[in-house]
């Protein structure tokens, strides 16, 4: 009877998501927290902001923390997620759509360090800053990437690889620091060719000249599957990667989770 109940409530409008149950550690996937794409899941609100929620290798780590803290904890929630049971977080770089939700993680957990890049302001706490990389787990890594001429004033960002049985997986924030060095730095770390390639590159308002030339190094690095999001969330960018990578291309999905499986598995 409890169980009836709590279906009806869950379908009812208006109503606050309910809470699933945590997931066993030792599923292996990633789930997009935050994004403004479209959400088929109940609960998830969408935004203009990137966060990303991967467990691997019995490790729970949150990439990046959206534009708004309520948000963030709302998906969270809708996820499952208990940020207590947290084991690392990075922020990609400062800038609000991805360091909003900040103040959520202080809250529960105070003291836990937070991978961030050189060279930028965020709020008092325990920092690691990133200088090249680091492996969460054996296959799960965070790197950093710089460039000698920054965009909208940020030079240094952090990206996630994730190495699969597939191939890796590169999640990305807004690639300030260019899709292209990324990419070529994460296939260098792998030592193989990126298997999918997910996130933002800057692309959205700006000209499809842009999109083509970035669609065209993600093909020329022989990256085999794409899914912008964030900030390349635009008609023309998904029209482009389509014509592109016509039967590789899949749109990027809030609170959908992608299940993975680890290197010899």
């Amino acid at each position: 009877m409890r169980l009836i109940l709590a279906i009806i409530l869950a379908l009812l409008p208006g109503l606050p998501a309910v809470a699933q149950a945590p997931v066993e550690r030792s599923q292996n996937y990633f789930q997009i927290l935050f994004d403004m794409t479209h959400s088929g899941e109940q609960g998830f609100r969408p935004g203009f902001g990137y966060s990303v929620f991967v467990q691997y290798e019995g490790k729970r780590l949150l990439f990046d923390l959206g534009a708004d803290a309520g948000i963030l904890e709302q998906n969270m929630k809708a996820a499952g997620i208990d940020p207590a049971t947290l084991d690392a977080v990075a922020i990609s770089h400062n800038h609000p759509d991805h360091s909003a939700g900040l103040s959520i993680l202080r809250k529960h957990r105070p003291n836990l360090a937070i991978y961030v890049p050189p060279g930028q302001d965020f709020d008092s706490g325990k920092l690691i800053r990133l200088r090249d990389s680091v492996a969460i787990t054996p296959n799960l890594m965070l790197l950093r990437t710089h460039t000698e001429t920054p965009t909208v004033g940020i030079s240094d960002e952090i990206s996630l690889l994730i190495r699969t049985a597939q191939g890796p997986y590169l999640i990305t924030a807004c690639s300030h620091t260019s899709v292209a060095t990324i990419v070529d730095k994460s296939m260098k770390l792998a030592e193989e060719e990126i298997y999918h390639y997910i996130g933002g590159g800057r692309l959205k308002m700006r000209g499809v000249e842009d999109t083509k030339k970035v669609a065209a190094d993600l093909k020329a690095s022989k990256v085999k599957h794409v899914s912008p999001g964030h900030c390349s969330v635009d008609h023309n960018v998904g029209q482009v990667f389509k014509e592109v990578f016509p039967l590789d291309y899949a749109a990027s999905r809030l609170g959908r989770k992608a299940m993975l499986s680890a290197p010899g598995s």
